[in-house]
């Protein structure tokens, strides 16, 4: 069983970690046959935040974006803490006719979550041309905003060309963004 373990560990390695990491973890454990795998921490259990709130976040948004924002109940992953359960979701798509980049949109919603008591939380950061990861933190609860571009079908980016060009080149309604809020409280 152990053996059968450790394949498992060193295929899900050298899936998850980077090139030369994923083989150096994979050699140390594949080396000791009776290496234990290292411990995984339990999900913390999170539920949706209460629906004033949430009503409160969809407010802000439809302030900020002009745009109505759908509101549901959604399963919720936090790979951060790690964290599981469900989430109230927020979401709404636009283009950028209505926003000319990812900026334009994260700015103002940062700046809305911050004026609601929301702190930013850097852990979660990310951006690129085709999208932006924030996390915010207000006692136990967690907001992870995901705003995700793509171009219209109608674009043809060729492989060859930096994806980033090919949004300068598009015109604004051909760049279309989904913009998903979840908020998750812990239990």
């Amino acid at each position: 069983m152990m053996l059968k373990t450790n394949l498992h560990l060193v295929l899900l390695s050298c899936i998850a970690l980077p090139g030369a990491m994923a083989l150096s973890y994979s050699t140390a454990i594949a080396s000791k046959p009776n290496a234990t795998p290292p411990s995984a921490t339990p999900p913390i259990t999170v539920q949706a935040i209460q629906t004033n709130d949430c009503a409160r976040i969809q407010a802000g948004m439809t302030r900020v974006l002009k745009l109505r924002v759908n509101r549901t109940t959604a399963q919720f992953t936090d790979d951060i803490t790690p964290a599981q359960g469900t989430a109230c979701q927020l979401s709404v798509s636009t283009t950028g006719r209505n926003f000319p980049s990812i900026a334009d949109l994260i700015g103002p919603l940062n700046r809305m979550l911050s004026r609601q008591g929301w702190v930013g939380d850097n852990r979660y950061a990310a951006n690129g041309p085709e999208g932006a990861i924030a996390g915010y933190r207000k006692a136990n609860s967690v907001v992870v905003l995901n705003i995700q571009s793509s171009l219209a079908n109608s674009v043809i980016c060729p492989d060859n060309v930096p994806i980033a060009t090919c949004y300068q080149q598009a015109q604004p309604e051909e760049i279309i963004y989904r913009i998903t809020l979840q908020a998750a409280r812990q239990n």
